[in-house]
């Protein structure tokens, strides 16, 4: 089964991203801070890294910088779902070769789910187990928030 670790400091956003990609078929892994993350990546080697960038007591990138140092870090695909949106530390992120760079605020969660699957397909018995890949409840709920959002403007 394909792996993924999800490294961000806000439950809020780890619980329900998690309780998804289970459905869609990963194994997934979450760290809260860029300590817990090293050690759950060494650990369980993931197919793939969801990384936020601003956590204390080590940012998201300097994570990555240290992990890139590692055999099994060179490789690992990586997308960053960050706030922080400033060109900086986009690039920055670039030249430590993540893979995609997602702003919180602006993605949808398919689009987030299709570049997971891009780069680490779930593997075909699980997803057929868990009948994922329908995300409409995903998007039933997007819509939802930009119909909240738009009455509220």
């Amino acid at each position: 089964m394909a792996t993924v670790l999800v490294v961000d400091d806000d439950p809020q956003i780890t619980k329900p991203l998690a309780r998804l990609l289970k459905m869609e078929g990963y194994d997934v892994y979450c760290a809260a801070n860029a300590i817990m993350a090293m050690a759950q990546a060494l650990h369980h080697e993931p197919d793939i890294i969801l990384l936020d960038v601003a956590m204390p007591p080590m940012d998201g990138l300097t994570f990555l910088f240290l992990l890139r140092d590692k055999p099994f870090g060179r490789t690992v695909p990586v997308i960053v779902v960050s706030g922080q949106e400033d060109e900086s530390t986009m690039r920055r992120a670039r030249n430590l070769g993540v893979n995609d760079y997602l702003i919180k605020s602006q993605y949808k969660t398919r689009d987030l789910l299709a570049l997971i699957r891009q780069y680490c397909p779930p593997c075909a018995e699980a997803v057929a187990a868990t009948g994922a890949n329908d995300t409409s409840e995903v998007e039933a709920e997007e819509e939802e928030e930009e119909e909240e959002s738009a009455s509220s403007s």
